[in-house]
């Protein structure tokens, strides 16, 4: 997860390297995907990796469809966008699960 990280931040600074398409599209998969399974942690195993990643996909034709609308298309733009949500996500994952002492689950 970190190598996509460390890919995105490199995307959104316009570096470019040799496999810098495909960690990209694995870090705007497997980001918002790994966010968003911190926020459902009373559902079962499946069903949180299926619930997260279709809302991964959504997230990211959402980021897609919000830079198209404002007229400021940029595949950088679009990747710093998917990367706030994934962070404000995951950060509102671990603060639930350290307010909760059942570790987040309801």
């Amino acid at each position: 997860m970190l190598l996509l990280l460390g890919s995105a931040m490199l995307g959104i600074a316009g570096l470019r390297f040799p496999l810098h398409g495909p960690l990209l599209l694995g870090f705007l998969v497997l980001a918002p995907a790994a966010a968003i399974s911190l926020l459902l942690t009373s559902l079962e195993p499946l069903a949180r990796i299926v619930v997260s990643c279709a809302a991964a996909v959504a997230v990211d034709l959402l980021a897609a469809e919000l830079v198209l609308l404002v007229g400021a298309w940029s595949p950088r733009g679009t990747l710093a966008i998917v990367t706030g949500a994934s962070v404000i996500c995951a950060l509102a994952g671990w603060s639930r699960a350290v307010q909760q002492p059942d570790g987040g689950r309801a």
